[in-house]
């Protein structure tokens, strides 16, 4: 039996939190390896409590685990301004990561602009290329 949540497990997260006003949060010093032949990433978002403002959710890249080089690979793939709301945005990872110059490692960035604070959790979902089309 396949159970999708053990070929596609969670491999990186911003754990429930609370973002200040013109704050920000990442999934940590967790960079994700995405060279393992993951071809997309999948980040829900679940937003509480926006305190009036909004939340952006970036993408970034690196080189290596330690965040060499960090660029951006998406910006504002998803944005939050509903209370008590979800949303969810699939990342083509072999038309946006920058292979060519050695980029392979992921994190995502929640960032809170206007209100004053606001409830984020995200989850981040690596896997193979048979489900692109």
């Amino acid at each position: 039996m396949i159970v999708p949540s053990v070929q596609f497990p969670t491999k990186g997260a911003i754990n429930p939190q609370s973002i200040a006003a013109a704050g920000n949060a990442t999934s940590g010093a967790t960079w994700l390896d995405a060279r393992d032949g993951s071809k997309w990433a999948s980040i829900r978002a679940l937003f509480g409590a926006l305190g009036g403002g909004s939340v952006q959710i970036d993408l970034l890249q690196a080189t290596d685990a330690a965040g060499t080089g960090s660029k951006a690979l998406v910006t504002n793939a998803i944005t939050g301004t509903v209370n008590n709301s979800q949303q969810q945005a699939d990342v083509d990872l072999i038309k946006t990561l920058d292979t060519n110059n050695g980029y392979g490692f992921i994190q995502v960035k929640a960032t809170n602009t206007g209100g004053t604070g606001a409830l984020v959790g995200v989850d981040v979902i690596l896997g193979p290329p048979r489900f692109l089309a």
